[in-house]
């Protein structure tokens, strides 16, 4: 399993010190729940009570006279039938008197114990001593003398069995009568913390109910309200833990690195330098970028090809350039023809001002010409020779030599020789290190034509990355004297190189 990088393993212990955090801060939601369950158990029982009361009444205005009931021995199966057709009541019977004189059933109640709530001319209610003792509400219809009574079934009381404990909600329910019918439940043994109350109308009756709660029932919403209190902890923890990670892989990745670099000129040159084999004088260096940050050296390999895949190169290059123009002031060169090398990717020769730039620098700083030459590669192609070749005769014309770096490695080919202004072939080091005395590769023809072409066009030739004495012999019986590699020397910073140049 591949190792967390720093970026992540930051990022997840950041997740977890805020999870936890807000986790305990939090603190559990099953009041939240607790309430939301009250509302829903209010709301339905006040529904469920206002259904029982329109389907009552609906039934009693259609239930027959009394004759038409054909009571016998006070009941009547007209009205035991309808105690089956009406979920919501339990009896249906007729009474005169003050005495029940037919009824549904042998189910019975007393109007003796009774409390009469009127509603309008017609309708009234009864809050009666139903069956078991528990108190209930009868509707009761009035025609004349004759009173048509429904006993609602005890939907309210069956709620207790519902919740979680049967002892830790109580009600109130209210309706609107004269006077106004008030039913309650027995109380809790403990306090009530949380309360519901919804209200509404049915056939001109106003109904309200008031749902409350001990902290019992809300301690039963325990699981619930911590699963809610770690899903927002989670999801807070981990925005903050992926903005972090992005931050931090900003601040960890190479282009931003290669940002703050360039904000603090961390990008220097180097300079290695060009050796005659004939009599060991230097010709010149190539200036190699080197970046130094925070006292740790990272080699050009690990970031130069990124740049130039992501158009950092012309920033670094720019820098490179300003800082070598302050080196050949120090090295004194200006009466003499040597020249320090600068690398300039073919993207930024003829999509950026950097010619012009280049020139001007020159100018500014009253450093010939002369003293610097531009190596552009073949592992880059120029997406417009003609434009490329126009901006490079510029260089030629402020007396700037154009160096042909890579050659035979890259896209160009001999073509660029042909198209391009170039004075100088600087021969791999993939082709030097064919040169050993036993050695078959192949690649040594190839090294031997370049040569001879170079011979054939006129162009001066340097060898890069010539490392043993007898690579500079097997190069110097086929005409190339001019040498860079590690055999003189490796590149150096600035102070090193003028010493190195002193002590020889």
């Amino acid at each position: 399993m591949k190792a967390f990088s720093r970026p992540a393993w930051i990022a997840l212990i950041a997740f977890v010190l805020v999870f936890v955090s807000l986790f305990l801060a939090l603190g559990s939601f099953k009041r939240f729940f607790a309430r939301r369950e009250l509302s829903t158990q209010a709301r339905m029982m006040l529904r469920g009570f206002r259904e029982a009361y329109e389907s009552a009444r609906i039934d009693l205005a259609k239930l027959p006279s009394v004759d038409e009931l054909k009571c016998r021995d006070g009941i009547s199966d007209l009205l035991a039938r309808r105690n089956f057709d009406d979920l919501y009541v339990r009896w249906f019977g007729v009474a005169r008197g003050g005495e029940v004189i037919c009824r549904g059933g042998r189910v019975g109640i007393s109007l003796s114990d009774s409390q009469a709530h009127h509603i309008d001319d017609v309708w009234s209610l009864l809050s009666v001593r139903g069956p078991g003792g528990a108190n209930n509400l009868v509707i009761v219809q009035q025609r004349g003398d004759t009173l048509y009574l429904a006993l609602l079934e005890p939907l309210l009381f069956d709620f207790l069995h519902s919740v979680n404990c049967g002892d830790c909600a109580s009600f109130r329910f209210i309706v609107k009568a004269d006077p106004l019918v008030e039913m309650t439940s027995n109380d809790t043994r403990n306090p009530s913390v949380i309360s519901h109350t919804v209200e509404g109308e049915r056939l001109g009756t106003h109904m309200k109910f008031t749902l409350n709660a001990t902290q019992q029932y809300v301690d039963g919403f325990w699981i619930p309200g911590r699963l809610l209190s770690g899903a927002i902890a989670a999801i807070i923890a981990a925005a903050i833990a992926f903005a972090l990670y992005g931050y931090l892989m900003r601040r960890t990745s190479l282009a931003f690195l290669i940002e703050q670099g360039l904000k603090h000129g961390e990008f220097v040159p180097y300079y290695q330098p060009i050796i005659d084999s004939r009599d060991g004088s230097v010709l010149g260096a190539e200036a190699l970028v080197h970046w130094s940050t925070k006292g740790r050296f990272i080699p050009p390999g690990q970031f130069i090809p990124y740049c130039e895949e992501n158009h950092l190169i012309e920033p670094i290059t720019d820098q490179l350039v300003d800082k070598i123009m302050v080196d050949l002031q120090r090295l004194g060169w200006k009466d003499t023809n040597c020249f320090v090398s600068v690398n300039v990717d073919a993207e930024q020769i003829t999509d950026s001002p950097f010619c012009e730039n280049l020139i001007r620098s020159l100018a500014k700083n009253n450093i010939p010409s002369k003293n610097l030459s531009v190596e552009i590669t073949e592992r880059h192609q120029f997406s417009d020779l003609e434009q490329g070749r126009i901006a490079l005769e510029r260089l030629v014309k402020a007396g700037i030599e154009i160096k042909l770096d890579d050659a035979g490695t890259g896209f160009g080919g001999f073509s660029y020789v042909q198209e391009l202004p170039i004075g100088t072939l600087k021969i791999d080091k993939m082709f030097v290190d064919t040169l050993q005395r036993d050695g078959g590769d192949p690649k040594r023809e190839v090294l031997f034509a370049i040569i001879e072409f170079a011979k054939a066009a006129k162009l001066k030739v340097i060898a890069e990355g010539v490392e043993t004495q007898e690579q500079v012999t097997l190069l110097r019986d086929a005409g190339v004297y001019a040498i860079q590699g590690y055999i003189y020397a490796r590149p150096m910073p600035i102070e090193e190189f003028i010493q190195w140049m002193q002590a020889r």
